[in-house]
């Protein structure tokens, strides 16, 4: 049976590329490499149920399959290995040199098991850079920062902003990587929301705003999942780029817990093929979400933000601004907002490029309707879905249309909870091929909504 698995792994390749995202833990027997031991524990039992990983489920199915010798094939030779003993794992001296060259010297395609429970302390910044197929393993260690970097100074570049642009976990111009089940702390001491719709206006500290958790820069195929974030001075994560051709593409963020920060949730700047899933995002200084291209290069496509938790945020839940209009395709569906405040525009800095087009928000619903309002707004778009979304609010004496629309085509707005809005849309300019039914306020038809919808919708 080993033989016959053997002549099946170059055939098990590409149904992983079809099944399969990324690569996996795949070292079964726990020894450091994958390779025939590891398979023969699968051939022995393949084609079983109640099966485990260490007999060979790889995929956490509960059986062993295909799929599993798909996942092995795709890891056949990855190493796994551990930062030596010497650097430190309890956060009581900076550990950031010892560590940084240790993971200059990590072989591509390996993967690294940090020490369950250790907190490494750094100082400056760790990076995954020019790498391939690395998989992180944090197994709930921590990389914690107790300074603000001012003692420190860029290692890779003579950097005036220092240490403003000092991030956490870096991962540059690298290809198919992991970070999973990691931890990081920075040292910015505000809690951001203080209660009773009160926020901390010290939670933003210019010098120091882009101290980012984790910065995905020019790289693809990234999955973050499980990881935990807090008291960063920047962004949670941010997504850049150069031009189109190396913005990150293919990126996953996935269930992770993002809390206290001092700049944007989600800064996007430079980034293709996103999804955001099933994360906890709260206690945002500014806005949750932040698109908003910072050159005529930069950009975001084919966004998508689902099954997510946003919970206090300062300034705004979504915002797409700043240059350039490679601004398309952005989903919004399916997620539970505190607040639902959301502007999406072409504006007069990235008009010149072009319109902006494809924003669809979609089955979201307000979670908490007793902080602050909500409200939709589209400046010079195209292509807009507005449908499904429940409980969204605004206070009896200053409610507004529940959209507005200003210079915009190709509009959709229908069956939405837009409590205590006087009318579904508010119309600015000329806004053409719009459709607005069957929308609701407190659950009443508003007086000038189509009912029923027209077919199709």
């Amino acid at each position: 049976m080993t033989f016959i698995l053997l002549a099946v792994l170059m055939a098990a390749i590409g149904i992983y590329l079809i099944y399969h995202a990324r690569a996996t833990n795949a070292d079964i027997n726990n020894d450091g490499k994958v390779d025939v031991s590891d398979l023969s524990i699968l051939a022995s039992n393949y084609g079983l149920g109640g099966k485990t990983f260490s007999q060979g489920d790889l995929n956490g199915d509960g059986y062993v399959t295909i799929l599993d010798i798909s996942i092995l094939a795709a890891n056949w030779g990855r190493i796994t290995i551990s930062p030596p003993s010497s650097i430190n794992t309890d956060c009581s001296t900076d550990v950031t040199d010892a560590m940084q060259a240790w993971l200059d010297s990590v072989p591509n395609n390996s993967v690294i098991e940090l020490k369950p429970g250790a907190c490494y302390r750094s100082e400056n910044t760790l990076a995954l850079i020019n790498k391939t197929g690395i998989i992180l393993n944090g197994n709930g260690a921590t990389i914690k920062a107790i300074t603000d970097g001012s003692g420190t100074s860029n290692r890779y570049k003579n950097d005036p902003d220092w240490p403003r642009n000092r991030y956490h976990l870096g991962i540059i111009t690298s290809t198919s990587i992991q970070v999973n089940n990691l931890k990081i702390i920075g040292p910015n001491p505000s809690n951001v929301y203080l209660g009773n719709g009160n926020f901390d206006d010290t939670c933003y500290n210019q010098t120091l705003e882009a101290q980012h958790g984790i910065i995905v820069d020019s790289s693809s195929g990234v999955v973050i999942d499980g990881v935990t974030i807090n008291n960063v001075y920047g962004d949670f994560v941010n997504f850049t780029g150069g031009s189109e051709a190396t913005w990150s593409n293919g990126v996953t963020l996935k269930n992770s817990t993002l809390s206290k920060n001092g700049r944007q949730g989600l800064g996007l700047t430079g980034v293709k093929n996103l999804t955001v899933n099933n994360n906890t995002i709260d206690n945002v200084c500014r806005t949750a979400l932040d698109l908003e291209p910072n050159s005529d290069t930069g950009g975001v496509t084919d966004a998508v933000f689902q099954n997510n938790t946003f919970g206090a945020v300062r300034f705004s839940f979504f915002s797409a601004g700043g240059r350039s209009a490679n601004i398309h395709r952005i989903t919004i569906q399916n997620n539970n907002v505190q607040r639902f405040s959301f502007s999406a525009e072409t504006g007069p800095l990235a008009l010149p490029f072009g319109r902006r087009s494809g924003f669809y928000v979609i089955g979201n619903t307000r979670g908490d309707p007793g902080i602050n309002e909500d409200n939709m707004s589209f400046v010079e778009i195209d292509d807009i879905i507005v449908s499904g979304n429940h409980n969204f609010y605004q206070s009896p004496k200053t409610a507004k249309e529940g959209v507005t629309l200003n210079d915009t085509n190709q509009v959709k707005v229908y069956r939405n909870d837009f409590n205590n809005s006087p009318a579904p849309l508010g119309l600015v300019g000329t806004n053409t091929s719009v459709i607005e039914c069957e929308n609701k306020s407190n659950g009443v038809y508003l007086p000038t909504s189509l009912v029923p919808c027209p077919g199709g919708l």
